[in-house]
């Protein structure tokens, strides 16, 4: 009789603990804080193709080069490809002007705008906004087509491409290019956008 009675103090005890436990560990009250923003960005175009993404917001890494190696005017480093690619071209699509007469898209071209050195078709070096040194008597050249360089200027098309409906693939190569005699060692970087021309 003694057995049982301890029995079931026992399994008392082991019930009111786990009550206990659960009352001690209950969840506190939810706590909310600003998070920040997210920005979507994007357009709706009337065009042809679109610009896909990895390419219209691009990094391309032109590496060190030397200031030995640019100290002429002309001189120029390696040459690093890029390219810019349309995706989703459908070559018959509805003519804003009149919906109901389909415009054929056959070319298109690509026209680059950035700040200029002396010429049109050589980028300037920007500040990164840090104070770090901006390299001097150096720009930068895109080229397309055995590097011939195209012009910057925001109004000069590229060489027009042949579209195919679905991708098309433009290739671009870029490459430091000595603006001067005295190359000085810094940081070379510069911006451009484009557009993109169809016919």
């Amino acid at each position: 009789m003694l057995s049982k009675t301890i029995v079931s103090s026992a399994i008392s005890l082991i019930i009111f603990s786990s009550v206990s436990t659960s009352v001690a560990i209950a969840a506190p009250n939810k706590v909310s804080v600003d998070g920040g923003q997210i920005n979507f960005v994007g357009s709706v175009v009337a065009a042809p193709c679109v610009v896909d993404n990895d390419t219209s917001s691009q990094t391309v890494n032109l590496g060190q080069v030397s200031a030995k190696a640019l100290s002429q005017k002309g001189s120029k480093g390696a040459s690093v490809p890029f390219n810019i690619n349309l995706v989703g071209c459908d070559l018959s699509v509805a003519d804003n002007g009149n919906p109901e007469e389909a415009a054929s898209y056959t070319k298109a071209s690509i026209v680059f705008k950035g700040l200029s050195t002396s010429d049109d078709n050589t980028l300037a070096l920007l500040a990164n906004g840090s104070g770090d040194t901006v390299a001097q008597g150096v720009g930068i050249q895109i080229f397309q087509n055995d590097n011939m360089p195209v012009n910057i200027n925001g109004t000069t098309e590229a060489g027009s491409t042949e579209l195919q409906n679905g991708k098309n693939v433009i290739p671009f190569s870029a490459s430091y290019v000595a603006t001067g005699p005295n190359v000085i060692a810094g940081n070379a970087n510069a911006v451009v956008s484009f557009r993109i021309n169809y016919e």
